[in-house]
C-alpha cells in the first residue's frame, strides 16, 4: 500500500528489476492495497507508476480485497498506529504469480532476489 515504510517500496523495486528483465510486454504487474480508506484509485496510480508506468495499483471495499488478499495467502491485520503515529498494516510481503486463467502458479517470499526471480517466472509461464 502507499503509504507502507518499508516491505512495500522494496517490494515495487524488486518488481521493476524483473520487469527490465523479463523482456515481454504480455505481463501486467500489480501492487494490490489493503488501505482502501487511503489509497484513492489516483493515489495508488501515482504510487506505482512511479516505479514503473506500466504497473497499475489495485483495491476495492475492504472485505473484498481482504477476502483477495486470503485466497492469495496474504495475511492482513487491521491498520494501527505505531510509536510515531504513522498508520501501518502489518502484513506478509509476497510477490504472487497468476496466470491468464487466474491461477497462483508462483509465491516468492523474502529474500528477493530479482534475477532468479525472473528465471523462475520465465520457467513458470512457459510450462503453462
Amino acid at each position: 500500500y502507499s503509504s507502507c515504510p518499508t516491505e512495500c517500496p522494496v517490494m515495487m523495486s524488486v518488481m521493476r528489476q524483473v520487469y527490465d528483465k523479463m523482456e515481454t510486454d504480455e505481463i501486467a504487474y500489480y501492487l494490490i492495497s489493503f488501505d482502501p480508506e487511503i489509497d484513492t484509485i489516483d493515489r495508488l496510480k501515482s504510487y506505482v507508476t512511479a516505479f514503473n508506468p506500466e504497473f497499475m495499483g489495485v483495491s476495492g471495499e475492504i472485505s473484498e480485497v481482504v477476502k483477495l488478499g486470503y485466497q492469495l495467502g496474504v495475511e492482513k491485520l487491521a491498520p494501527m498506529e505505531n510509536h510515531m503515529n504513522q498508520r501501518i498494516i502489518s502484513h506478509t510481503n509476497h510477490l504472487i504469480v497468476v496466470n491468464s486463467d487466474a491461477e497462483v502458479i508462483g509465491i516468492f517470499k523474502a529474500p528477493f532476489e530479482s534475477s532468479s526471480m525472473t528465471l523462475v517466472i520465465k520457467s513458470l509461464l512457459s510450462s503453462q
